[in-house]
């Protein structure tokens, strides 16, 4: 049994390696360009701590949306009508959008207009969620999550409004990245505990059956 489940999952995992190979040929990418470090080449010449935070915030994205959709499996198998569930993937794949934004530099390869509609995409889908199980995040800690999507907000205003408008803001860049991080951490937080709570409740619940 130990031994097909390990063929199975690497015959996948080379399958889908070789798919991106394949790919890569085909459109003339150069497959090292997929597979080195960014900083491959020139790490002497970087120090260590650069991008440690926006590195930080990218793995903080990624443990959330993972604890999101796995705790989603969770309770929509023991309660497969749970709108706790629903939340959770929803919220799961905004969090993995951000993500990928982070990881690939989106909005940093766009002009501020473009940015500007991107910011708003994201903002429009998180009001959404929210709105849409306002009954479940009015029954927690809203408060959390309502900061964290002020700090987002803060940070949005201070990369795109403020720099259309051609304000001087001291220490912009820095205030931005400041609220974007307090941002990340309430946001992973918030859906950290409420994920533990969601399968807290529900595990007790079938062993008590």
């Amino acid at each position: 049994m130990q031994l097909s489940q390990c063929a199975v999952f690497y015959s996948v995992a080379v399958a889908a390696i070789g798919i991106v190979f394949f790919v890569a040929v085909s459109t003339g990418v150069d497959f090292y360009d997929l597979t080195r470090d960014p900083f491959a080449g020139r790490a002497h010449d970087i120090p260590f701590y650069t991008s440690i935070l926006s590195n930080a915030g990218i793995v903080a994205w990624c443990v959330t949306a993972t604890a999101q959709w796995f705790a989603a499996f969770i309770v929509r198998r023991i309660d497969p009508g749970s709108r706790e569930g629903a939340f959770l993937v929803a919220s799961g794949f905004l969090t993995a959008g951000l993500m990928l934004d982070d990881l690939l530099m989106v909005h940093e390869r766009l002009g501020h207009l473009v940015e500007a509609v991107v910011f708003g995409v994201y903002g429009l889908c998180a009001v959404a969620i929210v709105v849409r199980f306002r009954d479940i995040v009015l029954r927690g800690q809203w408060l959390l999550l309502g900061l964290a999507l002020a700090c987002f907000a803060m940070s949005i205003v201070l990369d795109s409004v403020v720099t259309a408008a051609r304000l001087e803001v001291p220490y912009r860049v820095t205030l931005e990245d400041a609220f974007k991080m307090l941002g990340i951490a309430g946001w992973t937080y918030y859906f950290l505990a409420f994920s533990l709570r969601a399968v807290a409740r529900r595990t007790v619940v079938e062993q008590a059956g």
